[in-house]
């Protein structure tokens, strides 16, 4: 009996080491695939290269069908960040528009603002002697992302980022270029510090002793009005680069710069499509020696695989970023370049109170239409018919899903040259479900309802009051922006840095398989009428 028990206690002592091997060897393989996923790899096999417009476009849409095929997998490792107003299980939520309290007569309160002599350390500090600041350009959107593909160039070469100024959304003008705002006023500026090292202007203006040393060319420079701009730019910054103040002068770049610029080689023509994994042979060891950088006209994407990501969020344990693969560096960068939180209680208050929108399994029961472009060099709308099929049918797929939710209103948001367009949709599609009409919303009922604001006091310039009113198409661009990524459905236009963003952000739920290119939606109700 005591050597049977003696037995069976030797036995029980070699499996419990057994098994407390095997849960070091799970541990250790766990440990293994998340440095695999995050670390960096050699995409040796790629070079920069000219490319065009249409081939741009494309890349958009590749991007798009990726974004919504890694849709599924985002939500499980991504959650809400701290300026996130998403009202999904376990998200801060921050205070209502209407309760936000403010010493100014003006129910929005003040412009957002950074305290930039308040120290905050970044989780990942870059050379402080070395800087970067891209001079930002086109719309709204297309800044953003100069914005991100700039920090991801601030990285790769290790300098710190100078956070740049915005420039309002030029509509009817002859410049795309517009005078300077403030970034806090496009994007979460707190949250960008706390993730890597960011300084003012102002503190660039000092160190930089008004000048720049070295221009770090995108090829977008050599764009009309890329001379004119440069030249605005130099003054809203006060800081010397340019050999001439002749807007008229040819284009090639050269011409302009009085600074060293790289890469040599680059000519009159060329778009670089500037790949992260070849920065150092664009921008060669040379370009350490110079402090301050000038970055023109960011935009170019870079490349797809920046997006085939499965997660914007970077786990905690300790990471090296300079080792970090370009596609996990990228999506953090969007992870912490999202709009500020007054954009977010604007989209909250249309959702709320001129949708009316509930929330449903995490998600709202709307569909959003992003009414631009269905398709490649065409202009025409969609005649109406047309578009309330498109609409019925996404209603009837919801309606199949094996849930609570049903559509009980649609939004269409569009570019302010489609606005009067979506207005008429608006007030002539009659959407019925079960013989229940669902009503259609536009941008004409978000600028109505904003008008409520516009008539306070606005003794005060900071007031966001005066700025709402006086830019309201940018903040309406940022607005619908949130609206549609809180939406059940998101049908989007083609080729659209606009929709790129909002599919990136949007999170996995039941309906997430139904959102679709209203080209590929048009297409398909040209070959259900054929086939009748």
């Amino acid at each position: 009996m005591l050597r049977k028990a003696a037995k069976r206690t030797c036995d029980f002592s070699t499996w419990s080491r057994r098994l407390a091997k095997l849960s070091l060897v799970f541990v250790f393989i766990l440990l293994l695939e998340s440095y695999r996923d995050t670390l960096s790899v050699d995409y040796s096999n790629r070079n920069w290269t000219k490319h065009g417009s249409d081939s741009y476009h494309k890349k958009l849409d590749d991007i798009i069908k990726h974004l919504q095929n890694l849709q599924p997998n985002v939500i499980s490792e991504r959650g809400p960040a701290n300026y996130s107003l998403w009202n999904r299980k376990g998200a801060i939520k921050e205070p209502k528009l209407l309760q936000t309290l403010s010493t100014i007569p003006c129910e929005l309160g003040a412009e957002p603002s950074v305290d930039w002599n308040h120290f905050v350390k970044p989780r990942f500090r870059l050379d402080p002697h070395k800087l970067l600041y891209p001079i930002l350009k086109n719309q709204p959107v297309d800044q953003l992302i100069g914005l991100r593909q700039a920090i991801l160039l601030a990285v790769k070469l290790n300098r710190t980022l100078v956070l740049p100024y915005f420039h309002n959304h030029n509509y009817g003008g002859t410049s795309q270029y517009n005078p300077a705002l403030s970034p806090e006023l496009k994007v979460n500026v707190d949250v960008l510090r706390k993730f890597i090292s960011v300084i003012s202007v102002e503190e660039m203006q000092s160190q930089c002793k008004g000048k720049f040393d070295v221009v770090l060319a995108t090829g977008h420079i050599d764009v009309l009005p890329g001379t004119s701009s440069l030249l605005k730019a130099q003054s809203e910054l006060m800081m010397k680069m340019l050999n001439t103040q002749n807007t008229s002068v040819a284009n090639d770049f050269r011409i302009k710069f009085k600074i060293p610029y790289f890469p040599r080689k680059l000519r009159t023509g060329t778009k670089l499509n500037v790949l992260p994994s070849k920065v150092n042979s664009i921008y060669p060891k040379e370009t350490a020696k110079y402090r301050c950088a000038v970055h023109p006209f960011p935009l170019s994407l870079f490349d797809v695989k920046l997006f085939q990501r499965k997660s914007m969020k970077l786990p905690n344990h300790k990471i090296n970023i300079f080792k970090l693969k370009d596609e996990v560096l990228y999506s953090s960068i969007w992870y912490h370049t999202q709009p500020p939180l007054y954009i977010h209680s604007l989209a909250s208050d249309v959702i709320d109170n001129v949708i009316k929108a509930q929330q449903i399994d995490g998600v709202y029961n709307f569909m959003c239409l992003n009414y631009h472009k269905h398709a490649e060099n065409q202009d025409e709308d969609i005649d109406v018919n047309t578009m309330r099929a498109i609409i019925e049918t996404i209603i009837d797929k919801v309606s199949k899903i094996d849930g609570p939710l049903r559509v009980t209103a649609i939004y269409i948001s569009s570019p302010r040259s489609k606005q009067s367009r979506a207005k008429s949709y608006r007030d002539n599609l009659k959407i019925f479900h079960q013989d229940i009409e669902i009503p259609v919303y536009s941008a004409h009922d978000t600028v109505n309802s904003w008008k409520k604001y516009f008539h306070g006091v606005r003794n005060s310039p900071e007031s966001l009051c005066a700025l709402l009113e006086d830019d309201t198409q940018d903040a309406l661009s940022f607005a619908e922006m949130q609206i549609c990524t809180e939406a059940a459905v998101f049908v989007r236009s083609i080729a659209s840095s606009w929709a790129a963003n909002v599919q990136a952000n949007r999170q996995k739920t039941d309906y997430s398989s139904l959102d679709a290119s209203i080209r590929d939606l048009v297409n398909e109700q040209l070959k259900m009428k054929d086939a009748e």
